[in-house]
């Protein structure tokens, strides 16, 4: 259960790095903490939260699932049209199942109710989720290959885990 709900949340992440491909297993490369002294230069870029969502995708063996959720607030900082930090407050009572398309309806209300409930993410207790870039570090790719490697901070209900190096298209 615990690598089933790294495996989703660290799909949100891709996303929010902007990923196009899925994840072609659950393994997850990591770092050690990075200590931030909250405080970062640059100006801000208010999320604009009715515009605003994280799609989501989840890989199992006997296929895939999709879906977003809502965003309440958050922020990029950019310096010199550099991304150098950011935060986002995600709503997790707004998950949502939209895929994949052409499966059972029930099937997918039923992996809601899932995510919802005490063995998943436990949204009545913790409404909120918060994501935070730590550091960016840019990568000598193409616009075909990745071009930024995020690391980020991921403060989840009970378990924060490491930062995790994200690549994003």
């Amino acid at each position: 259960m615990r690598n089933f709900k790294f495996s989703a949340f660290l799909g949100v992440i891709l996303l929010l790095g902007a990923c196009t491909n899925a994840p072609e297993s659950d393994n997850a490369e990591t770092t050690d903490a990075v200590n931030v002294d909250g405080t970062v230069a640059g100006e801000a870029y208010t999320v604009i939260t009715n515009e605003s969502n994280i799609e989501w995708f989840g890989t199992k063996v006997s296929g895939y699932h999709e879906g977003e959720i809502k965003l309440k607030g958050g922020q990029l900082m950019v310096n010199e049209n550099n991304l150098v930090g950011g935060n986002f407050v995600i709503d997790m009572p707004a998950i949502a199942v939209t895929g994949p398309q052409g499966v059972n309806e029930e099937m997918n209300q039923k992996l809601l109710g899932h995510l919802k409930s005490p063995d998943f993410f436990e949204i009545e207790k913790h409404p909120e989720a918060t994501f935070e870039v730590t550091s960016v570090t840019p990568f000598t790719g193409t616009v075909q290959d990745t071009t930024d490697a995020l690391q980020a901070s991921i403060s989840e209900y009970k378990v924060t885990d490491p930062t995790h190096t994200v690549s994003g298209t």
